[in-house]
Parts: structure tokens; C-alpha cells; sequence
């Protein structure tokens, strides 16, 4: 296409997009779906395990949770300027050894015996992700991550 062709190309191709947006603006009824069983192996999970009432649940090891919640943490941390210079943290690594640490021992066997629910893992890690710098979320307490 030549320079004109190229301009009336993509005018047109905004003018049916922003058609596209206001079709979509428009209120439609949605059917809505209810849950009507499902299994769940501990009423205190965040949601129903994915297991059968004779399977064990669904567990997170402790060493396990805390490597991922260090990993998004220090991620968090780096990004808000916490790492290296001046921040809390010398290096990413002692970063990662700080907190995986500290959440080993949130999450050790004695303070959470049936293990890490993993719905409550997911939710801590989606947290962590959305959090703003400084702020630490509640979701990724032990009373919290800890299966009952």
C-alpha cells in the first residue's frame, strides 16, 4: 500500500474496532452457573480439593511453599527497589536465603503439622504479586497457609 492507502487502512481499522467496543458495552443476559456438589476434603480450604473423600488432600510441603513465596517476594522486592544499594537486601540471592528462611520456620512442621493448603498457597502467591511496595499480605500467615 502507498502512504494514503496506508492512513485510510488504518482509520478504518480503528472505526471498526471502536464499533467492536461499543457492541461489547452493551448489556446482555448471562446465564449463570451454581456448583451443586463436589468434593471437599477439609471444610477450611480456601476450595474444594481435587481429590475423592478416600484420597489424602491435596498438601504443600513447607520447603516447597516457602521457595515460592521467596521467589515472588524477592521479585516484589527488587521491583520496588528494595535490592541492592541502600535496600533491605544486599543481593537478590540474600534476598531469596532471608526470606525462604523466614518462611521455613513460619511453616515448619511444628507450627503447621497437616502441611500447606495449597488454595491458601495460590491465594498468598496472588497477593504477593498485587501488592504495593511496603505492605506484606495477611493471606501469607502461617494461621493463614497452614492446612487445618
Amino acid at each position: 500500500m502507498d502512504g494514503a492507502g496506508d492512513a485510510s487502512f488504518f482509520r478504518m481499522k480503528s472505526h471498526v474496532l471502536a464499533l467492536a467496543l461499543l457492541v461489547g458495552c452493551v448489556e446482555t443476559p448471562v446465564a449463570t452457573t451454581t456448583t451443586t456438589g463436589g468434593v471437599s476434603n477439609d471444610p477450611n480450604s480456601l476450595a474444594p480439593s481435587l481429590t475423592t473423600p478416600e484420597s489424602p488432600p491435596i498438601v504443600v510441603l513447607a520447603d516447597d511453599a516457602a521457595a515460592r513465596i521467596a521467589s515472588i517476594r524477592c521479585s516484589m522486592e527488587y521491583s520496588c527497589g528494595n535490592v541492592g544499594g541502600s535496600g533491605s537486601f544486599a543481593t537478590f540471592d540474600a534476598c531469596i536465603a532471608e526470606v525462604r528462611a523466614a518462611n521455613q520456620r513460619q511453616l515448619a512442621a511444628e507450627a503447621c503439622p497437616k502441611g500447606v493448603d495449597p488454595y491458601a498457597l495460590d491465594r498468598c502467591a496472588d497477593d504477593e504479586r498485587l501488592r504495593a511496595c511496603g505492605m506484606t499480605p495477611g493471606s501469607c500467615t502461617a494461621s493463614r497457609l497452614c492446612r487445618r
